[in-house]
């Protein structure tokens, strides 16, 4: 796996990865949580982590498997294009910002790395 982000938000913390040449798939599901308001930071690689099965809610509350509601991440993963992974041990260690002008670009760069994305909370 090449490209991984481990997101902090209502569905608590997961980590998504999929392959080099998955790249371009993933940048439509970025930029859709980017514009949802989630941050994303580039991290060092974590290393190795265990698939973890996608499924139904149906199947989920039976045989304790992940389903999720997010239209992108769905899509992303059916199309076999990612994986969910375990999150890992390894502390998080930030490098910097997402690199680029436009948010094609940075969702880009996000892409092409290990990130990690959270969502600024908010209240009122």
């Amino acid at each position: 796996m090449a490209g991984a982000t481990s997101l902090l938000n209502e569905w608590g913390e997961w980590t998504l990865a999929w392959d080099d040449e998955n790249d371009e798939k993933a940048i439509p599901m970025i930029l859709s949580m980017m514009e949802r308001g989630v941050t994303f930071w580039i991290i060092d690689p974590r290393g190795l982590r265990k698939k973890i099965t996608p499924t139904t809610v149906d199947k989920a509350t039976t045989h304790r498997h992940v389903a999720f509601s997010d239209e992108y991440v769905g899509n992303f993963l059916e199309s076999g294009s990612g994986q969910l992974v375990s999150t890992g041990d390894a502390p998080i260690k930030t490098k910097r910002r997402p690199k680029g002008k436009t948010k094609e670009e940075k969702a880009a760069d996000v892409a092409s790395n290990e990130s990690v994305g959270i969502r600024q909370r908010g209240g009122g």
